[in-house]
C-alpha cells in the first residue's frame, strides 16, 4: 500500500466529487443479524443502498491523568444512556463472544506482542470504546493495559485501533457474509489526528527507516505502531482494505461516550477502593 491510500474517500461510495459535510451516520446501515454496521453507497440512480462489502466501526480512546470526583456516573446511568450492551460489556476488555469465530483468515501468528510490561504515570487511567451500532452485542469497552512504555493519548488511540482489528479478525467470517461476495473494506471512524496520520502516512517512512527518526532514535510508541500495522497488513494480505475516516469528535460521539463513561466508572471504582491505575497484564 502507498501513503494516503488508507484514507477513506467518498468516491468509495459512488460519490463523483468530494462530498462536503458527509458524516458517518449519513452512510451507515446497521444489520441486527450480524451486529455490524455496513456502509451505504449511491447507485446509478443516486439512491442509497447498503454495501455489505464495507464494514464501518467508530472507535475512541479515552485518557485521564487524574480521576475527577465530579460527574461520575453510576452503572445504571450507563445502561440508560449508552447502547444496551455497554453495561454488559463493562466488566470485560471486549465482548462479541457470541459471534462466530472467523475461519476464513488464518490465526494471527506473530501479531500478538511480547511488549515489556511497564507502568504509566501514577494517576493515569485509560479506556477504549468500540461502537458497531445501536444495541449491537459487539459494542465494547475496556481498560487499556499499562504496557508499551509510558501511557499517552497516542498509545491509547493505537491500542483502540488494534483492539477493533483483532475483534474483527477473530469474530467475522470475511469470506461468507450475507452478500455472498465477501468483505472488501473495513472503515474505522476516528477523531484522533495522531492515529489517522500515523497509519495513513508516517508508518511507511518509519518502516523504511527501521522505525527510527531523523536523530536515529526509535519513534514514539514504536511497538504499538508495529502491532497495529501488522493487524492492518493481515487484512491487506486477504485483499481487504482498512481505511481510516477522520472526523470531528462530535461526529464520533457514540464511541467517545462509551469510552468516557467507562473511564469515569473505572475512576469511581479506583477512588472508592484506593486503587492506583490498573491493569498491568504484561502483554497486549
Amino acid at each position: 500500500m502507498e501513503p494516503y491510500s488508507r484514507i477513506f474517500r467518498p468516491e468509495l461510495l459512488g460519490f463523483k466529487n468530494y462530498a462536503t459535510g458527509l458524516k458517518p451516520e449519513d452512510v451507515t446501515s446497521y444489520c441486527p443479524f450480524t451486529g455490524l454496521s455496513f456502509m451505504t453507497r449511491l447507485d446509478a440512480y443516486n439512491n442509497y443502498i447498503p454495501d455489505q462489502t464495507s464494514i464501518i466501526v467508530k472507535i475512541h480512546g479515552a485518557f485521564s491523568l487524574s480521576p475527577s470526583p465530579s460527574s461520575t456516573p453510576s452503572p445504571s446511568s450507563i445502561s440508560a444512556s449508552a447502547p444496551a450492551s455497554a453495561a454488559a460489556s463493562a466488566s470485560t476488555s471486549w465482548s462479541a463472544t457470541d459471534s462466530p469465530r472467523n475461519t476464513s483468515i488464518a490465526s494471527q501468528t506473530g501479531t500478538q506482542s511480547t511488549y515489556p510490561a511497564t507502568l504509566g504515570p501514577a494517576g493515569a487511567s485509560t479506556a477504549f470504546g468500540l461502537f458497531y451500532g445501536w444495541n449491537s452485542p459487539r459494542n465494547s469497552v475496556g481498560i487499556v493495559p499499562q504496557v508499551l512504555y509510558e501511557q499517552s493519548k497516542p498509545h491509547v488511540d493505537l491500542f483502540t485501533a488494534g483492539m477493533v482489528l483483532m475483534n474483527l479478525l477473530q469474530t467475522v467470517n470475511f469470506a461468507n457474509p450475507l452478500n455472498g461476495v465477501g468483505i472488501r473494506n473495513v472503515v474505522l471512524v476516528t477523531d484522533s489526528n495522531y492515529l489517522f496520520s500515523c497509519l495513513t502516512e508516517h508508518v511507511y517512512a518509519w518502516q523504511s527507516k527501521g522505525f527510527r527518526n531523523a536523530k536515529g532514535k526509535e519513534v514514539s510508541n514504536a511497538n504499538a505502531v508495529k502491532w497495529v500495522e501488522s493487524l492492518v497488513e493481515e487484512f491487506e494480505r486477504h485483499d481487504i482494505c482498512v481505511r481510516f475516516w477522520k472526523v470531528d469528535k462530535k461526529d464520533n460521539w457514540e464511541a467517545v461516550d462509551l469510552a468516557r463513561r467507562f473511564l469515569d466508572l473505572h475512576n469511581q471504582f479506583r477512588r472508592r477502593h484506593g486503587i492506583r491505575a490498573l491493569l498491568n497484564i504484561g502483554a497486549v
